[in-house]
C-alpha cells in the first residue's frame, strides 16, 4: 500500500491534483467562498474573495498583480520603497518600470498562465469628451457606446448597445468637494496586523502567485463573455483621438460568516495600505462603492504629491454610510480607479507608480451576548489612546480566549469603592492540547504569570490619570480590579480597559460602570430604635449632570424580612420643585422619611428610571441599641462651587468623653470658619468654658484636611453643635465626600500617651458640584475640510482637519462651521459664554486657529485667536481652549444673554498658516460652548403683624407674620424672643411654638412647625408658600413654657430664609409677657349701705405693673366666702375699676 501511495505522489500530475483539491478546499469554506475574516474584540477585517478588471489594455498605465492585494503585507507605518511588485497590485509607468525588477522571475514563471489581450475586457473607446469627463456626466451614444459589461455579464440584456459607462462614470455625481481620506496624524493608529498576517504570508509562500494565476484564469472565465462586444465597441470608436486614462479594479464578495450576523452592525470603514508618485497634472484615485449595482462615490485620493501609509501615519481610510446593513455588505463592490483626464501629460519620461497593498473593510459590531463589552470603535473613539507601553498589536489568536465578568455590580454609589471580578480562560483548538493541557493543570496554575493592564477613562474618552486601578489576582485566571475611593471626582459613567498579555498573545476588553450617578444621604449614619431616617437622593446623568425628572423607587427590607416601598410615584419620595437641570439649591433633589423600628441593618436598595437608563445602587442604614455620641449632620447635597457653604453637626453626648473630634473633608477645600458650642440640657445653658478651652485646628495629607476639636472635655447629656463654611474647588460637574466625623478619647498609662478612637460615622456625606453647562456641537458645514463631521460630537480623538496652503494670509475661505449643538434651555441667568475648540496642530510655530462667534446664525462677532502654542503639538491631550465672547459688542451682551442665544450660536474655525515654505495641518476634535449660569436669588421679606399675649393666663401668645419671596420660594422662619424693649439680640432665646397643626394657619399652604428646627416655621412637611403671593401665617407661642414666671417687655425677632439667603433684614416687635400673679389690692370694708346699694371701702390699691381691672365677686351670704364663679362687677358695670388707684 505504502509502494502504491509512494508511486502515486512521485507523479507530478497525481501531486498537483492534489494540490488544486486543497487549494479548492481552502477556498470553498465558509459558503462556498475563500473568505479572509481578522476578528478582534468586537472588530472584524472582512477582506475580499473575488475582484475584476475594467480597463484599457492598449494603455501603458493597467492595473497588474490585482490579487496580490487579497493579502495584507504591509504595516501601517509602510513608505513607498517598501511597495514592490512583489506584495502589491501596481500601475507603473515605463519610467518607473526600470526601477522595479522582479525578485523571483523563477516563481513568476514558473507559474505563468497565458492570456490573450482579448481575455482582458478592453473599456478603452468611450464617446466622451475630457471635459465630460471632469465634470462626471457623460451624454449617452445610443447607437455607438460600448455595452455596460458588467451589467452584461451578471444579467441578460436585449439590447447589445448600452454604454458600460452608463454604470461606472456615468451614474456618479461627483461632490462639489472631494471626500478626502482620513489623513489622521494621532497615535492611536489602526491596529496593524502585518504580524498576525504574516504567518499566513509565509505559510503560503510560493502558492501565492499560483493563486493568483489561477484565480485571475476563473475571473477571466467570467469575463469572457463580453469579449466580443468589448472588441466591437473599440473598433467602433477608433476615431476618437482624446481617450482620457481610467482604469479599474472591481473587488467584491466581502462574505461575513453567519456568527457574526447576529450582532448588531456598528461603523463600517474601507481601509486602504496604498502607496504612489505621479508626476502627472491631475492624476486621481477615485474610490467608488455600490450595492445592488447603484454606484457612489466614496472619496478621491490626489497623485499630485507622494502618498504613503507612512506619509498618512495610518492606512488610508473611507467611511461608508451608516444605514449599511450586513446583507449589504453581502452585495457590496469596491472600485478602485486610476483616473487622467488630461492626455497632454502623457509623457514617456514620467514617474508613475501606484501600489495597493490590500483594501478591506473595517466593521466594529455590538456583541448581543454580552451588552458589557464596547466594540473597537467605542474603544478607540469614546475611549481614546491607550498608552504606548499596553498598545500593542492583537497577535493572531491560535487559541479561543474568554475574559468574563462575573461581577453582578456595575453601578457604584459616591461612597462604594467600584470592584470589578474577571474570569480569564484560554481554550486550546487542538482536542489533544485541551487534554494535555489540562491534566498538566492540575499540578500548576497556567495564568499566573499573565501580565495585566488596566485604565480608566470618563464618559467623554478623557483618560483619568487620577484613578488607578488596583490590580488583585487571585487564582486559576480569576482576578479583580479595584479602584480606591477619593474624596472628589467626575461621576458618571466610566470604561474601564482591561489588557492582558498571555506570552505571545495580548487580549483586550472595555467594559463599562458608573460611579455616582446616584448619591444617597441620610441625616445619621446609625440610628436607634424608634427614630426616624431622613433620606436624601441625587441623581445624575452619565456626563455627572444633576436630572430632576427621574422616578425613584426605594425598597428598603428591615431586619425582620419586611419590605417598605418608597417611591416618586406612590408619594413617599417627593422631588423637590427647586431642582431643575444643572442648578443648585439646598434642599436635597429628591427626599423621604423612613420610620425604623428594631435594630439590625435594613438593606437599602435605590433604583432611578432616567432617560439614559436605569440606574440601581445598594445601601444600608443601620439601627443599634446605643451609642456613646448621636450624630446628626445638616449640610447641602449640592453646592455652586464660587459660593461659601455650611456644614453643621448636632451631636448628643451618651457618655462622658475626653478627647478630640475631627471632621475629614477634600485638600482643596478651603475652611473659612468654625463654630463650637456646647449646651447643658437640663439647664439649658451654654457651657462657656468648654469653648474657652477647646482648641480648632487644619492638618493636612496627600489627599485630604483634617479639622480637628482638641481638648475637649464632655459629659453625658451634654449637646454639642458644631459647624465650619467651606469653599469647594470651582470645578463642574465634581463628587465630593466629606467624613466620617470620628472622636477620639484619651488613654493614659504609665508609659505613654495615646488616642483611642471612641465612636466614628458609618458612612461618608455626598455632595454634588455642578454649575456649568459644556455645549458640544452636533452638526454643520465646512469648506475646504477633511472629515469635518468629526468636529461635531463625534467620538473622542477623531479629528476634522485641513492642510492650510504655505501663505502666510488667513485661510478664512476654507472652514468649518458649527450650525447646531446640544444647548438646552436649563434656566437662571447665564454669567459668562465662552466658545473653544480641542484639537492640535502640526506644527506650533506656524499654525493659529481662529475662531469667530455667530450670533443668532446671521451677525459676526469680533474674531478670537487659540495660538498655537496654546493649542499644542500632541494629539489627544483632550484640553478644551476657550475664549470669552460674553462682552462681544455684538452680541446680546453682559447680562443679557438668554439661553436661545446659546441655541442659536454658530461658530466659525479656520486657520492661519505662517509658513511661506509649506503647507500645515489643524486638527479639530471638537467644537465647544460653555456657558457659566446661576440662579440668583432675591432674599424674602418678613414682618410681624402682632403679637399679644391672651388674658386668660394661658400665656398663649397670638403671633401674626408676614412673608413674602421676590422668586416666589417656599421660605420657613425662625422666631428668637429677649427680655427687653432695645431688641439688641446679645443673647437670644429659642421660643416654644405650639407644634399642633391646626393652631398654625396660613392665608396658603400649611406650614408645619417643629422646634427641633433651627427654622422652627416651614419644613419639607409644610413650607411657608409664597407663589401666590404675601402670605400671612398665624401660631402660638407659648410663653409660659419658656417663662413661667415673666414679667414684663419682651422683643421678637423674625428671620426668613429661601434656602438660598436669609432676610437681609430682620423683622422685631415688642410685647408684654405677664405671666405673674398680681399682688391683691387691701381689704373690702362696708362703708355704707342702703336698701338697694352698698357702698365699699377700698383697701391699699395693688403694686402689679400690668394692672388691668378690678373685680369684685359676689353672692348671696351662705356661711362661705365668694369665687370667681360667682357673680361678678368689673370694669363693664363700673369704668371706675378701671383705675390702679380706684379713681
Amino acid at each position: 500500500m505504502l509502494k502504491i501511495l509512494t508511486k502515486i505522489y512521485s507523479n507530478i500530475i497525481f501531486r498537483l491534483v492534489f494540490l488544486l483539491l486543497i487549494l479548492m478546499a481552502v477556498f470553498s469554506y465558509s459558503s462556498g467562498h475563500f473568505i479572509f475574516v481578522k476578528a478582534y474584540n468586537n472588530l472584524i477585517h472582512i477582506f475580499p474573495s473575488t475582484y475584476s478588471v475594467e480597463q484599457d489594455i492598449d494603455s501603458e498605465y493597467i492595473w497588474e498583480n490585482v490579487s496580490y492585494t487579497f493579502y495584507q503585507n504591509l504595516s501601517a507605518e509602510a513608505d513607498l520603497d517598501e511597495f514592490n511588485k512583489e506584495n502589491s497590485a501596481y500601475i507603473l509607468s515605463s519610467f518607473a518600470e526600470a526601477f522595479y525588477i522582479s525578485e523571483e522571475p523563477g516563481l513568476e514563471e514558473d507559474f505563468e498562465v497565458e492570456t490573450t489581450e482579448d481575455e482582458i475586457i478592453d473599456l478603452t473607446e468611450e464617446s466622451s469628451s475630457e471635459e465630460d469627463l471632469e465634470s462626471g456626466i457623460l451624454e449617452k451614444n445610443e447607437s455607438n457606446e460600448p455595452e455596460d459589461l458588467t451589467e452584461d455579464i451578471e444579467n441578460e440584456h436585449e439590447d447589445s448597445n448600452k454604454n458600460s459607462m452608463d454604470s461606472e462614470i456615468d451614474d456618479i455625481e461627483l461632490p462639489s468637494e472631494a471626500h478626502s481620506p482620513d489623513f489622521e496624524t494621532d497615535t492611536e493608529p489602526t491596529e496593524n496586523f502585518s504580524d498576525e498576517i504574516s504567518l499566513i504570508n509565509r505559510a503560503i509562500k510560493g502558492t501565492k502567485k499560483l493563486f493568483s494565476n489561477f484565480s485571475e484564469g476563473i475571473f477571466n472565465l467570467k469575463l469572457a463573455r463580453a469579449e466580443n462586444d468589448a472588441t466591437a465597441s473599440k473598433e467602433n470608436n477608433e476615431s476618437i483621438n482624446i481617450k482620457p486614462i481610467k482604469q479599474s479594479m472591481i473587488f467584491s464578495d466581502f462574505s461575513v460568516p453567519l456568527e457574526y450576523k447576529e450582532n448588531g452592525i456598528g461603523s463600517i470603514k474601507l481601509r486602504l495600505s496604498l502607496a504612489a508618485q505621479s508626476e502627472f497634472k491631475n492624476d486621481n484615485l477615485r474610490i467608488d462603492y455600490s450595492i445592488n449595482e447603484a454606484w457612489q462615490t466614496l472619496g478621491l485620493i490626489s497623485l499630485e504629491n507622494k502618498i504613503s501609509n507612512q506619509l498618512n501615519k495610518d492606512y488610508f481610510k473611507f467611511i461608508l454610510p451608516s444605514e449599511i446593513s450586513w446583507e449589504d455588505v453581502d452585495s457590496l463592490k469596491i472600485r478602485i480607479n486610476y483616473i487622467n483626464n488630461d492626455l497632454a501629460a502623457k509623457k514617456d519620461d514620467y514617474d508613475l507608480k501606484i501600489f495597493l497593498d490590500a483594501l478591506w473593510l473595517e466593521v466594529d459590531y455590538d456583541e448581543q451576548s454580552d451588552g458589557g463589552i464596547l466594540n473597537d470603535e467605542e474603544v478607540h473613539g469614546k475611549i481614546g489612546e491607550i498608552p504606548e507601553e499596553t498598545t500593542e498589536e492583537t497577535k493572531l489568536e491560535k487559541d479561543i480566549i474568554k475574559l468574563d465578568l462575573v461581577s453582578d455590580e456595575l453601578q457604584f454609589g459616591p461612597g462604594k469603592e467600584p470592584r470589578l471580578d474577571f474570569q480569564y480562560k484560554k481554550t486550546k483548538k487542538s482536542l489533544f492540547k485541551r487534554i494535555g493541557l489540562g491534566l498538566i493543570n492540575l499540578f500548576r496554575d497556567e495564568y499566573k504569570n499573565i501580565k495585566i493592564n488596566a485604565l480608566v477613562f470618563d464618559n467623554l474618552g478623557k483618560k483619568q490619570l487620577d484613578l488607578n486601578p488596583e490590580i488583585n489576582y487571585i487564582n486559576e485566571g480569576k482576578f479583580e480590579i479595584n479602584i480606591k475611593n477619593k474624596r472628589s471626582f467626575k461621576p458618571g459613567k466610566f470604561f474601564l480597559i482591561v489588557e492582558i498579555e498571555d506570552k505571545e498573545s495580548i487580549y483586550q476588553e472595555v467594559r463599562e460602570f458608573s460611579w455616582g450617578v446616584l448619591a444617597f444621604n441620610s441625616n445619621k449614619s446609625v440610628y436607634l430604635p424608634d427614630e426616624t431616617a431622613f433620606l436624601s437622593l441625587g441623581v445624575l446623568d452619565d456626563g455627572g449632570h444633576t436630572i430632576c425628572d427621574a422616578e425613584l423607587y426605594i425598597e428598603i427590607e428591615a431586619p425582620d424580612g419586611g419590605i417598605a416601598y418608597l417611591t416618586t410615584i406612590n408619594g413617599l419620595v417627593s422631588r423637590n420643585t427647586e431642582c431643575r437641570g444643572d442648578s443648585v439649591v439646598a434642599e436635597p433633589d429628591y427626599y423621604a422619611d423612613y420610620s425604623l423600628a428594631d435594630i439590625g441593618e435594613y438593606k437599602v436598595k435605590i433604583i432611578a428610571v432616567t432617560k439614559n437608563g436605569v440606574k440601581e445602587i445598594y445601601d444600608k442604614l443601620v439601627v443599634v441599641d446605643s451609642v456613646p455620641f448621636e450624630v446628626e449632620r445638616i449640610g447641602p447635597t449640592r453646592i455652586f462651587p464660587p459660593a461659601d457653604y455650611e456644614m453643621k453637626f448636632k451631636i448628643k453626648v451618651n457618655e462622658d468623653f475626653t478627647g478630640s473630634i475631627t471632621e475629614y473633608v477634600p485638600k482643596d477645600f478651603q475652611i473659612s470658619s468654625d463654630e463650637f458650642r456646647v449646651m447643658d440640657i437640663a439647664s439649658g445653658t451654654v457651657k462657656e468654658d468648654y469653648i474657652n478651652n477647646s482648641k480648632f485646628s487644619i492638618q493636612e495629607n496627600d489627599n485630604e484636611r483634617k479639622l480637628i476639636w482638641e481638648n475637649l472635655n464632655l459629659r453625658t447629656g451634654d449637646e454639642v453643635e458644631i459647624s465650619y463654611v467651606f469653599d469647594a474647588p470651582d470645578i463642574f460637574p465634581e463628587f465630593y465626600l466629606l467624613g466620617p466625623l470620628e472622636t477620639k478619647s484619651l488613654r493614659f498609662s504609665e508609659e505613654n500617651r495615646s488616642d483611642l478612637v471612641f465612636f466614628t460615622e458609618l458612612r461618608q456625606w455626598q455632595i454634588a458640584a455642578d454649575a456649568i453647562d459644556i455645549i458640544t456641537s452636533t452638526d454643520g458645514t465646512h469648506v475646504g475640510w477633511t472629515d469635518s463631521t468629526y468636529a461635531w460630537d463625534a467620538p473622542n480623538n477623531f479629528y476634522a482637519s485641513r492642510d492650510i496652503p504655505k501663505k502666510s494670509v488667513n485661510d478664512w475661505a476654507n472652514y468649518l462651521l458649527a450650525t447646531s449643538s446640544t444647548a438646552t434651555d436649563l434656566g437662571g441667568d447665564i454669567t459668562a459664554v465662552e466658545i473653544g475648540i480641542e484639537g492640535y496642530v502640526e506644527d506650533i510655530n506656524d499654525v493659529t486657529a481662529y475662531l469667530v462667534p455667530i450670533f443668532n446664525g446671521t451677525t459676526d462677532g469680533a474674531t478670537t485667536t487659540v495660538t498655537g502654542p496654546t493649542i499644542g503639538q500632541t494629539a489627544d491631550v483632550d484640553t478644551v481652549r476657550y475664549n470669552p465672547i460674553t462682552n462681544d459688542s455684538n452680541g446680546p451682551g453682559a447680562g443679557n444673554w438668554t439661553w436661545d442665544d446659546i441655541i442659536n450660536l454658530d461658530i466659525k474655525v479656520y486657520g492661519f498658516n505662517v509658513d511661506n515654505g509649506q503647507g500645515r495641518f489643524l486638527y479639530v476634535d471638537q467644537i465647544y460652548i460653555k456657558v457659566t449660569y446661576s440662579f440668583p436669588n432675591d432674599p424674602p421679606t418678613g414682618s410681624f403683624n402682632s403679637a399679644v399675649q391672651r388674658g386668660d393666663s394661658t400665656g398663649v401668645v397670638d403671633v401674626s407674620i408676614e412673608v413674602d419671596d421676590p422668586d416666589d420660594d417656599d421660605v420657613k422662619a425662625i422666631v428668637e424672643y429677649e427680655l427687653g424693649s432695645s431688641c439688641v439680640f446679645s443673647s437670644s432665646n429659642d421660643p416654644t411654638l405650639d407644634e399642633t397643626d391646626g393652631n398654625t394657619t396660613a392665608d396658603f399652604g400649611d406650614p408645619k412647625v417643629e422646634n427641633d428646627n433651627f427654622y422652627q416655621i416651614g419644613n419639607v412637611s409644610g413650607w411657608i408658600e409664597t407663589a401666590s403671593g404675601s402670605n400671612t401665617v398665624l401660631f402660638d407661642w407659648d410663653s409660659k413654657a419658656d417663662l413661667p414666671s415673666g414679667d414684663g417687655t419682651y422683643c421678637l425677632r423674625l428671620t426668613v430664609n429661601d434656602d438660598d439667603a436669609a432676610s437681609s433684614t430682620e423683622a422685631t416687635s415688642t410685647l408684654i409677657i405677664d405671666n405673674a400673679a398680681p399682688s391683691p389690692p387691701g381689704t373690702l370694708s362696708v362703708f355704707a349701705t342702703s336698701g338697694t346699694a352698698v357702698i365699699l371701702g377700698f383697701g391699699a390699691s395693688t403694686t402689679e405693673s400690668n394692672f388691668s381691672q378690678y373685680i369684685i365677686y359676689y353672692k348671696e351670704y351662705d356661711g362661705s366666702s365668694p369665687i370667681e364663679t360667682d357673680d361678678k362687677h368689673g370694669t363693664s358695670s363700673d369704668s371706675n375699676l378701671g383705675y390702679q388707684n380706684y379713681y
